[in-house]
C-alpha cells in the first residue's frame, strides 16, 4: 500500500513537472506571438506610408507637367481628372485596378523610367499586401491554437475525473501543439522580418532627388 502511494506520488509529481514545462512554453509562445503581431502592425504602417509617398510623387509629377506645359499654375479638379483618366483607361483597354489586376501593359517606347519604377513598386506592394494577409491568417491560427490550449488546461484543472493515462495523453497533445505553435511562430517572425527588409529598401528609393 505504501509502495503504491509512493508510486502514485511520483507519477503525480512527473505530471506536475510536465504541466509546469507546458506553462512556461505557453508563456514564451504568447510573448513571441505578441512580438510578431507588433511587427505586423509596424509593417502595415510602413506599407501605408509607401502608398502615401507614391501618391505624393504622382501628384507632384502631375503638377510639374501641368506647370511646364501651360506656364501657369493650374487648379485641377481631382474628381473630374480621375473620371477622365478612368474613361481613358477604358478606351485604351487598360485593366481595372479595383479588381486587383496589376498586369499593366507598358509601352516601352513611350514609358518613362518613372512609369516603370512606379509599376514595379505597385506590383511589389500588391504582392506584400497579399503576403501580409496570409501572415495575418497564420497569426490568427496560432492565436486560436493558444486559446484552445487555455481551454484544455482550464478543463483539466477543473475536473477530477481524468485518469493518469488521460492526463498524460492530454499533456502529450498539448506539447505537440506547442511545438507546432513554436515552429509556426518562428516561420511567421522570419517572414515579417523579410517583408520589413524589403519595404525598408524600397522606401529609401521613393523620395525624389
Amino acid at each position: 500500500m505504501t509502495m503504491d502511494l509512493a508510486a502514485d506520488e511520483r507519477s503525480f509529481l512527473n505530471c506536475l513537472l510536465e504541466l509546469n514545462a507546458y506553462d512556461r512554453q505557453l508563456w514564451e509562445n504568447m510573448q513571441r506571438i505578441t512580438d510578431v503581431e507588433s511587427k505586423l502592425v509596424t509593417l502595415e504602417q510602413k506599407q501605408d506610408k509607401m502608398m502615401y509617398d507614391i501618391s505624393s510623387i504622382n501628384e507632384e509629377q502631375k503638377g510639374r507637367f501641368l506647370s511646364t506645359t501651360l506656364g501657369v499654375r493650374v487648379s485641377v479638379d481631382i474628381v473630374a481628372l480621375d473620371a477622365a483618366v478612368t474613361a481613358l483607361e477604358k478606351d485604351l483597354g487598360l485593366p481595372d485596378w479595383t479588381d486587383q489586376n496589376h498586369s499593366l501593359p507598358i509601352d516601352v517606347l513611350a514609358a518613362t523610367p518613372g512609369d516603370v519604377k512606379r509599376q514595379q513598386l505597385l506590383q511589389l506592394l500588391i504582392s506584400v499586401d497579399s503576403q501580409i494577409k496570409e501572415a495575418d491568417s497564420d497569426l490568427q491560427e496560432i492565436i486560436d491554437q493558444v486559446s484552445a490550449l487555455h481551454k484544455s488546461k482550464s478543463a483539466m484543472s477543473n475536473s477530477k475525473k481524468y485518469t493518469e493515462d488521460q492526463v498524460a495523453q492530454i499533456l502529450k497533445n498539448q506539447m505537440e501543439t506547442l511545438i507546432y505553435i513554436d515552429k509556426k511562430t518562428g516561420e511567421l517572425d522570419a517572414k515579417v522580418d523579410e517583408f520589413k527588409d524589403v519595404l525598408d529598401g524600397r522606401h529609401s528609393t521613393l523620395s525624389p532627388p
